[in-house]
């Protein structure tokens, strides 16, 4: 992304970078925490701001705010075993996001990270939300598009796509969530559905 005369990229050596969008010189660059599994803290999307600061989440299960000027960090919540790859959204001061293996989507306060809301789903959101008619909208891993609620996390109202709708019962129970016989991290879910 672009802002302030800066491109900020991320990269899969777990830092984010500040270039000068006329120069391509460094401004600053930060390094993400890393953790066991991903000791790297590699960085796979896009970082989000308004103003100040920037928002941008890692493989290392960490969201990160960083001043925009400096590069400093103001603030980390790790999500305990889940990925954070979806891009940050901003609304209002506050950010929203989904997770991989945790299947949760959270509404924070931009300033602290506060915890406003969560949203459990029954798969991974790794896209980017955007807001439309007041409403976040989203998309899973379970092939529907959400319709949110800002400020309280209900949801308004959900879209199925039509290959979801064919296959959903090979992933999925009655209950939407992952049948038990599935691992969703294995190689068996792949041979539960058919072939093309």
């Amino acid at each position: 992304m672009i802002k302030d005369k800066k491109v900020l990229i991320g990269s899969y050596d777990g830092l984010l970078y500040a270039l000068d969008t006329r120069t391509g010189k460094l401004i600053w660059k930060f390094k993400t925490v890393g953790d066991l599994y991903f000791p790297k803290g590699e960085i796979q999307k896009s970082a989000a701001t308004n103003e100040n600061p920037v928002f941008f989440g890692s493989r290392d299960y960490n969201i990160y705010s960083l001043n925009l000027k400096t590069g400093t960090g103001q603030w980390n919540r790790k999500e305990s075993g889940s990925w954070i790859i979806a891009t940050p959204f901003l609304y209002q001061d506050k950010l929203y996001m989904g997770t991989s293996d945790t299947h949760q989507f959270y509404s924070m306060g931009s300033t602290y990270g506060d915890i406003k809301w969560t949203l459990a789903l029954h798969m991974r959101v790794y896209g980017a939300t955007r807001i439309m008619n007041k409403e976040l909208v989203f998309g899973c891993f379970n092939g529907r598009i959400y319709f949110v609620d800002p400020e309280s996390g209900k949801i308004n109202a959900s879209f199925q796509m039509e290959e979801s709708k064919k296959h959903y019962a090979a992933l999925f129970d009655e209950k939407d969530k992952v049948r038990k016989d599935i691992d969703p991290d294995g190689k068996n879910y792949l041979s539960s559905l058919p072939l093309p």
